[in-house]
């Protein structure tokens, strides 16, 4: 951690973990690197990512400003588990059959990524107590 952190005031944005889950409206979408856990900030430049995931910009009705979910919810088999969505595509190039982007698109009826922007989707807390989009 940053020694700077001593010298820092209070800021006025809240973190997404004490947000309730509410429904969200999707507003905007991009795709962001994931690199090996342990990559400095300085380092990412110089690095190549390991993935990327998707991370839809929502309005949630209890904070001013959007916020970032990249976050699943979802069932399989009995249990209901959490993951980071993941860009996964085809050979052909389109989101691969199967993934927890194609479960998303199908549960809220978009053809596609660009099709969830101005869509209300359900959330609910994940299982590290970040909230997280409902996919069941």
């Amino acid at each position: 951690m940053d020694e700077d952190i001593f010298s820092k005031g209070i800021g006025n944005k809240e973190g997404t973990k004490s947000l309730l889950a509410k429904p969200v409206v999707v507003q905007g979408k991009k795709a962001e690197p994931v690199y090996k856990k342990g990559t400095k900030e300085e380092d990412k430049s110089k690095s190549k990512p390991i993935g990327h995931k998707l991370v839809l910009i929502c309005k949630h009705p209890d904070k001013e400003e959007p916020i970032k979910m990249s976050e699943l919810v979802f069932i399989t088999g009995k249990t209901i588990k959490t993951s980071a969505m993941w860009i996964n595509v085809d050979a052909d190039g389109n989101i691969e059959k199967g993934s927890l982007i194609a479960l998303l698109l199908e549960k809220y009826q978009a053809k596609n990524v660009t099709e969830l922007e101005g869509k209300t989707l359900q959330t609910e807390l994940g299982e590290k107590g970040y909230l997280a989009i409902k996919s069941y």
